[in-house]
């Protein structure tokens, strides 16, 4: 199996507490660390401009400051840190590691969410870690969990909203398995316009 056997690798293999929607950061807490130094950091260099201080002036140890709220923020509300992350425009999926290697879902013919509403079959043998960089490159897509049923908080899902927020009825799930369709995993594909797929 490409990229090892463990399938929770994406979620440092804890996929109930922690979720990675761009395939980037298996550890909340990291993201919003970085995040909360560079803020740290960018915040004490406007300040000393303004002030007409030195640029580097406290700018360490305001990133270390930033870093620990961020940390702590991280660890006390993984979910809410990652759901952040995927809103915010920050965009992992989009940034640095985009541009430094191609992504592994667009190398297994996944380029955006959209390829797989229009063929639900090129998910077969995915994972979500999988639909991570195409995620980074689908506007107007956000990544959550399953809301209800036996699996809520799990698995993995992204649902389309237009321009005004609104939800589409476009969706595409990942269930963990285990309930009434049965023991494995699967993906659950729906259009929008009544269309729902299963691939197992």
């Amino acid at each position: 199996m490409a990229g090892g056997l463990n399938l929770y690798g994406f979620a440092n293999g804890d996929p109930v507490n922690f979720s990675d929607p761009f395939g980037l950061c298996p550890v909340p807490q990291l993201c919003a660390a970085a995040l909360g130094a560079a803020l740290g950091a960018g915040s004490q260099v406007l300040f000393n401009a303004i002030a007409d201080r030195p640029l580097s002036e406290g700018v360490g140890a305001a990133a270390l400051g930033g870093a620990l709220i961020g940390a702590t923020f991280g660890a006390a509300a993984p979910e809410a840190t990652t759901a952040f992350f995927a809103r915010s425009g920050v965009a992992l999926g989009r940034g640095a590691s985009a541009a430094g290697a191609a992504g592994s879902a667009a190398a297994k013919g996944i380029d955006k969410l959209d390829d797989v509403l229009g063929n639900p079959n090129v998910l077969r043998g995915k994972t979500p870690a999988d639909l991570g960089q195409a995620a980074g490159r689908s506007a107007n897509w956000v990544q959550g969990t399953l809301g209800k049923g036996a699996h809520k908080g799990q698995g993995a899902v992204w649902r389309e909203v237009n321009a005004a927020g609104n939800l589409t009825g476009r969706m595409i799930q990942w269930h963990p398995g285990g309930g009434h369709h049965g023991p494995n995993p699967y993906w659950k594909v729906s259009t929008g316009e009544g269309g729902i797929t299963r691939i197992f």
